[in-house]
C-alpha cells in the first residue's frame, strides 16, 4: 500500500476504482498550507451528496469553516477543552457508546499506541497525548474545517444515514487529491458547537472533518490502521431458530 495518491486528470479527478480508494485512503492529521479552492470542495461536496439515505430523506448538513471563522473555532475549542475533565463532559448530542468487547478494545489500543508511535510519543506520557489530542479541535491544521449535523427528529436512523455521508465525504476527497480526517471528538463537545454556530435545538452535532492537501510526508501521516478478517465479522446463515 502506498500514502501518495494516484496522477489526477486534467479535470482533478482521480480514474480510480473504487476498491483502490478504500485501500489507499487513510486519515490525514497533517496537511500542507496548499489551499482548497472552492471548485474542489464544491466537487467534494456534490459527489457526497449522491450517498443514499433512508427513502432519500438526505438528513445531513454541513457547515463549512475557513480562514479566520476556522482559526477562531479551534481557538475556542482548545481553551474550553482544555479545562473540562472526562467528568465534565456532559455536551455530546448523541449518546456516547456503553461497551466496547475485549476484541474492540484490543483494536482500539493497537490504533492509539500506533498513532501516538508515529508521534514519537510515549505510551505513558499522559500529557504529550493530551497535547497531540487537542490537535482534533484545530480541525489538524486544515484549511477547512466541516461540522456535520442531523436532523435531531429522525433520531438514530438519520445518524446512520449521516455516518454514511461522512465515509463518503471522506472517500470524494480522495477522489479530487484530497485528504480527510473525521473527528468524532467534534461531536464530544456538541455544546460549544451549537454556541458558536449559532445552531438550534433541532440538529444533532454528529461529528466534524479536517479537509485539506496531505503532507504524506509527515510522520504523524505514516501510521496505517489494519481491518479485521472477515471470519471476525462474517457470519454465514446456515438454517433458521424456531
Amino acid at each position: 500500500m502506498t500514502s501518495s495518491q494516484p496522477e489526477q486528470s486534467a479535470t482533478g479527478v482521480l480514474s480510480t476504482p473504487f476498491s483502490d480508494l478504500m485501500h489507499a485512503r487513510y486519515s490525514v492529521r497533517h496537511f500542507t498550507d496548499e489551499p482548497v479552492t472552492e471548485e474542489q470542495l464544491t466537487a467534494v461536496l456534490e459527489v457526497a451528496q449522491r450517498t443514499p439515505s433512508w427513502s432519500n430523506t438526505q438528513t445531513w448538513q454541513v457547515h463549512v469553516l475557513t480562514g479566520e471563522v476556522l482559526t477562531e473555532v479551534g481557538n475556542r475549542l482548545r481553551t474550553e477543552v482544555t479545562k473540562r475533565t472526562p467528568e465534565k463532559i456532559t455536551g455530546p448530542d448523541l449518546a456516547l457508546p456503553k461497551r466496547f468487547n475485549d476484541l474492540e478494545l484490543q483494536r482500539r489500543r493497537v490504533t492509539g499506541y500506533g498513532r501516538y508511535a508515529s508521534l514519537s510519543i510515549d505510551r505513558d506520557d499522559h500529557v504529550a497525548r493530551f497535547e497531540a489530542a487537542l490537535d482534533n479541535y484545530d480541525f489538524f491544521g486544515a484549511p477547512v474545517g466541516l461540522v456535520i449535523t442531523s436532523n435531531r427528529e429522525v433520531g438514530p436512523y438519520g445518524w446512520v444515514d449521516t455516518g454514511s455521508y461522512i465515509a463518503s465525504l471522506q472517500y470524494a476527497a480522495w477522489e479530487f487529491g484530497l485528504g480527510a480526517c473525521a473527528l468524532g471528538s467534534i461531536g464530544m463537545h456538541a455544546d460549544l458547537i451549537h454556541r458558536y454556530l449559532g445552531l438550534d435545538d433541532q440538529v444533532d452535532v454528529v461529528a466534524g472533518m479536517a479537509l485539506g492537501h496531505p503532507d504524506h510526508a509527515a510522520p504523524g501521516n505514516s501510521y496505517r490502521t489494519e481491518r479485521a478478517p472477515l471470519s471476525e465479522v462474517v457470519t454465514q446463515v446456515e438454517r433458521l431458530h424456531d
